[in-house]
């Protein structure tokens, strides 16, 4: 129902210290809207051209809302990081989604993600190491940078 003040809501939320421990909305939070025409490529990421000052052109990853917020959430895994969809019901959620859409409903409450990959196997991951599989290299680069 337009105006009745769920993004007003949200906002009174992100301030509240016993649902969120957001220090910096600005770092922290990132909001987007989807929208009949919103893609994959753009809650994603994807491979643009950039024409250089000596006029040659390179195809480089531009990060999507989904990536800044997971890249930031890795980097900085003790802070708490919000991705806010307006609007969801405007553009075609499974589409958007993509592929990631099924990382949200695979695992029971409570469960690791290294106890559904590896059997419970929780020495799996050394030092610098995620949990997290990602299968798209241009992601994985953005994070990693």
């Amino acid at each position: 129902v337009p105006g009745c003040g769920k993004s007003h809501k949200i906002g009174e939320m992100l301030k509240n210290p016993d649902k969120f421990k957001i220090e910096s909305e600005e770092h922290q939070v990132i909001r987007t809207v989807f929208h009949p025409d919103y893609t994959n490529s753009d809650f994603i990421g994807q491979i643009l051209p950039k024409v250089n000052a000596d006029k040659t052109i390179e195809y480089v990853f531009v990060p999507g809302p989904f990536t800044k917020i997971l890249a930031k959430a890795i980097k900085h895994s003790s802070n708490q990081y919000v991705l806010i969809i307006e609007e969801i019901n405007r553009g075609n959620a499974a589409s958007i989604f993509g592929e990631t859409f099924q990382l949200l409903d695979r695992m029971k409450k409570g469960q690791t993600i290294t106890e559904k990959i590896f059997d419970g196997d929780l020495n799996t991951y050394g030092q610098g190491w995620s949990e997290y599989f990602f299968m798209n290299d241009d992601i994985n680069h953005y994070i990693l940078k």
